[in-house]
């Protein structure tokens, strides 16, 4: 049997009378490079979203390294950032990633080392 990174299996989902996913079987090898294309509304970001396990599917499975999407294994081995995501601006790159890692199963304990501004020495200290 093949260890895939990621299968999609007859994915569907709807939002309302809309069907932004129906049946979607996809299935990634560790390492390979895949893209989505197509319009507005096809249902791409959808897909996505189910493949991170943000999103339940109405249908069918998602699967990351054979667990499935969204439980803590699963998000361990995969992330997802949003096309429109927002970081607040008086934050540092290191502290948006604390932050956020606080939500996912890696804990902020990934992001502990002390960056050089951490240990900038303030004004008048010896």
């Amino acid at each position: 049997m093949t260890a895939y990174a990621l299968t999609l299996t007859d994915v569907s989902r709807a939002f309302g009378a809309v069907r932004a996913l129906d049946a979607v079987s996809v299935a990634l090898l560790p390492g390979e490079i895949a893209g989505l294309v197509g319009p507005a509304g096809a249902g791409k970001s959808t897909l996505l979203r189910v493949a991170a396990g943000l999103v339940a599917p109405d249908g069918g499975e998602a699967r990351v390294a054979g667990n499935p999407a969204g439980t803590p294994a699963a998000r361990r081995l995969a992330g997802y950032a949003p096309e429109t995501a927002v970081f607040p601006p008086a934050l540092t790159v290191r502290e948006v990633l604390s932050y956020y890692a606080r939500f996912h199963s890696a804990g902020a304990s990934c992001c502990s080392t002390s960056s050089s501004r951490d240990s900038t020495p303030s004004p008048g200290a010896t």
